[in-house]
């Protein structure tokens, strides 16, 4: 018993993140946060809505920063959701989506598929869409 409980221990302790990985895990959430940012300058959020027409996302235009996915629609639109599993999207990896129709919508499920091996990377379901446009004058 006494052996059981050494090992529980050492291996909840192995697991623990040190002061380095979390540091390093930071700077990637700030970097990645900061890109966003750039991406999104000088746009402005609108009502979130649950479903994006065929005719506003554009095949390749689409990026991932951490959980969230960035879809460029007309102009210098974008539209901006929560998808947890599909970090590495236009990256190493390119997006596929499974839809019941012609739009895409809240819940439905994106494959990130590995653009050299072919295989999946990660699965995501989409949350709600917010358009990100030029602010009117």
């Amino acid at each position: 018993m006494r052996v059981l409980l050494v090992a529980v221990a050492l291996g909840a302790t192995a697991c623990a993140e040190t002061p380095k990985e979390t540091a390093n895990r930071a700077a990637s959430a700030d970097k990645t946060r900061a890109a966003l940012d750039r991406e999104l300058a000088g746009l402005v959020p609108g009502a979130p809505q649950s479903c994006l027409e065929t005719f506003q996302r554009r095949a390749g235009g689409v990026k991932a920063f951490g959980e969230t996915l960035v879809f460029a629609g007309p102009g210098r639109t974008r539209y901006v959701t929560t998808a947890a599993g599909c970090e590495r999207v236009g990256d190493t990896d390119y997006l596929i989506t499974q839809t019941p129709s012609t739009r895409l919508c809240r819940g439905d499920i994106g494959l990130a598929i590995n653009r050299t091996a072919q295989f999946q990377n990660g699965g995501c379901s989409m949350g709600d869409f917010t358009p990100y446009t030029v602010p009117r004058r």
